[in-house]
């Protein structure tokens, strides 16, 4: 529990700004657990014992309603998920029992109360990997959810001489899974979302690994394609038949795409591919174009 003074909120509060979480050894914590069936909804609950004296003080005192902080013991490779404050029937509360006592012609009468306290208000803060960390390494490039990972990319496609009135049939970006390198846990359902930067110039290329960015200025066009890793063949397929014709037609300026996910079950989920350092696995385009 803590005071909730520090403050959050559902639409802004992210694993940036959450520096008012203390450390473990900062609040009490409430390290038994009992988890219990209800047989009645199939629903499993997860029943935190409060001391009692804590209950106590924030009945007795006038300081603001306590806060707690749910959080994994042991790092996790999947998201565990609980119902909100916003559920309307199973939503956390807070249980209160407590008995009162009175003296009823000359007789003792004590009475047990349960009371129920929702919960107002609550937020998840889902803190992603850091790069630093050793499963991470510069030698191939990355696309995944899990720390935002981008990967941009440049084909010299005015170096094939494709006339400007020629029609793209077919045209596909070949990357190689970075055996090793990805953390899929959802496969085959992550897709890769390929699409054309607008922004003039190309000083990305030049930027050195890692390179952060807190909001992300390379903007794309709007004809974009995806397609799902097959981690068994260990390749990606992009078509990228769309995304080219335009800037084959002059129509687009060729200043590189950007690969993200397009959709994933897991924020854990990211892939690694191989870049082009080894020439038989390097990334390539293949284009097939019929011209008048």
């Amino acid at each position: 529990p803590l005071d909730p003074s520090y403050g959050f909120s559902d639409s802004s509060t992210n694993f940036v700004n959450d520096e008012w979480v203390p450390e473990p050894q900062d609040p009490p914590i409430l390290s038994k657990t009992v988890v219990q069936e209800d047989t009645v909804a199939d629903i499993v609950h997860i029943r935190f014992d409060l001391d009692t004296s804590l209950v106590r003080t924030w009945a007795d005192t006038l300081s603001v309603d306590p806060l707690f902080i749910l959080k994994s013991q042991q790092p996790l490779s999947e998201i565990v998920m609980f119902y909100s404050g916003d559920s309307e029937s199973n939503g956390p509360f807070l249980r209160v029992t407590y008995q009162d006592t009175a003296v009823v012609d000359s007789v003792i009468v004590t009475d047990t109360t349960h009371v129920d306290i929702n919960v107002e208000a609550d937020v998840s803060i889902i803190e992603p990997p850091l790069i630093a960390e050793d499963n991470f390494d510069s030698t191939v490039v990355y696309v995944g959810t899990a720390v935002g990972f981008k990967t941009l990319a440049y084909a010299n496609i005015e170096s094939l001489d494709i006339p400007e009135e020629a029609v793209i049939l077919r045209a596909d970006l070949i990357l190689q899974n970075a055996v090793g390198k990805s953390s899929l846990m959802s496969d085959p359902s992550f897709e890769v979302k390929i699409s054309a930067l607008t922004n003039s110039g190309t000083g990305w290329i030049d930027q050195v690994w890692p390179t952060f960015l807190e909001v992300d200025t390379l903007t794309t066009g709007t004809p974009f394609s995806r397609a799902s890793l097959d981690v068994s063949k260990g390749t990606l397929k992009l078509p990228a038949g769309l995304v080219i014709q335009p800037i084959v037609s002059h129509g687009t300026e060729n200043v590189g795409f950007k690969l993200e996910p397009f959709s994933s079950k897991s924020v854990f989920d990211y892939a690694a591919f191989v870049p082009d350092s080894l020439s038989d696995l390097s990334p390539r385009l293949e284009v097939l174009y019929e011209s008048p």
